[in-house]
């Protein structure tokens, strides 16, 4: 087994674990040692990620209808993959015990809770080593489902989880009507296969796969205009659950935009796609994403409720992380990808004190 298959193994042992014993009071300390464990193996593949620069290849794939399936996490995957469990252990440290108490004392479902946030970070974990176009897909879907769990795990946010149900279930048509082109174009849903296709389709069909993938991607990333499901439903959750998902969850959209538009696709193709004179599809996705950082900062300004300024607010940050990499220089990216980790950090910083009055006074939302 590879030190993957070993992040993948633990990841599912915390989902299993939390299924069998998420109720309990020492729930989240073991949580936390299962985070820990994970951090270990992503501190393993670090130096062969950037010293061979080689991606750590999961012994996991399969075959599905002739098509290979596989999982393989690269340098930008495991960056991502680092944040995603070190937000995971503070989030599940901090509610560790007394506050652990607390809620599942006054009502709330302690289990789903510890069960759903594992699943977040298990399937995570799947996504940010997809290889192919189809175990995209399928990771995509998966972490889709486990975050409506997660947002579903509030009492009086179900109603929220929901319309974000309806928005995922549109992107995933999206992205599956972008397979449908890739395999019509290439034969097959390798990424080769889509770098492939993109040479060979016309303006049309390439201008469709863009906005396809755009759209579809662009949801989870809570862009302009397909931002109104997620300030309700990240806001009013219980406190690590509003946590994580603030630091993290949406930022898997940008990945993928970062995986498939701009590594795959490239700026230098984006850029051939005009619009009308030197307007390209480049030009486009910097204007929704100038947008995305303006109106909602200016719609957090205006909040008198610190949950939801935070949660307007971060939907304002995927704007900025979007533009540095959009700008298509090193420096450009380089700062788009810094702000994830600055992001999440602070995100997390600001959320996880109102944890602590929460579990003082109030019940669980």
């Amino acid at each position: 087994m590879t030190d993957y298959d070993l992040l993948l193994t633990a990841s599912l042992g915390a989902v299993l674990f939390m299924l069998m014993a998420g109720n309990r009071a020492f729930a989240g300390w073991v949580g936390v040692a299962f985070y820990a464990l994970m951090g270990g193996f992503l501190a393993e593949m670090s130096p062969l990620v950037y010293a061979h620069a080689a991606p750590v290849v999961s012994s996991m794939g399969f075959s599905m209808g002739g098509q290979a399936v596989a999982w393989q996490l690269d340098a930008v995957g495991w960056y991502f993959a680092v944040i995603a469990v070190g937000a995971a252990l503070a989030v599940t440290w901090f509610s560790a015990g007394v506050w652990g108490r607390d809620y599942q004392a006054k009502g709330g479902n302690l289990r789903l809770l510890n069960v759903s946030l594992a699943m977040n970070v298990s399937t995570m974990m799947l996504f940010l080593g997809s290889a192919d176009m189809l175990s995209l897909f399928i990771s995509w879907e998966l972490v889709s489902w486990s975050s409506f769990l997660l947002m579903a795990s509030g009492r009086h946010t179900v109603k929220y989880a929901l319309r974000y149900v309806i928005y995922a279930m549109a992107g995933a048509m999206a992205v599956m009507g972008a397979m449908a082109l890739v395999w019509n174009a290439a034969g097959n849903l390798s990424f080769a296969g889509l770098q492939s296709a993109v040479t060979h389709m016309g303006t049309a069909p390439l201008w469709t796969l863009v906005l396809l993938l755009f759209f579809g991607f662009g949801i989870k990333m809570a862009v302009l205009p397909f931002h109104l499901w997620q300030s309700n439903a990240y806001a009013f959750l219980p406190g690590p659950a509003s946590a994580f998902l603030g630091a993290i969850s949406s930022r898997m959209g940008l990945f993928a935009v970062l995986v498939v538009l701009i590594r795959l696709l490239g700026i230098v193709k984006l850029e051939s796609l005009s619009i009308v004179g030197s307007f390209s599809a480049r030009d486009l996705l910097a204007w929704v994403s100038l947008l995305t950082l303006i109106i909602p900062t200016f719609i957090a300004l205006r909040q008198y409720d610190a949950r939801l300024l935070l949660a307007w607010h971060g939907i304002g940050q995927g704007g900025y992380m979007l533009i540095g990499v959009l700008v298509g220089t090193e420096m450009g990216a380089a700062g788009g990808l810094m702000h994830v980790f600055n992001h999440a950090t602070y995100q997390a910083i600001l959320t996880l004190p109102a944890m602590e009055s929460e579990a003082k006074a109030g019940s669980p939302q």
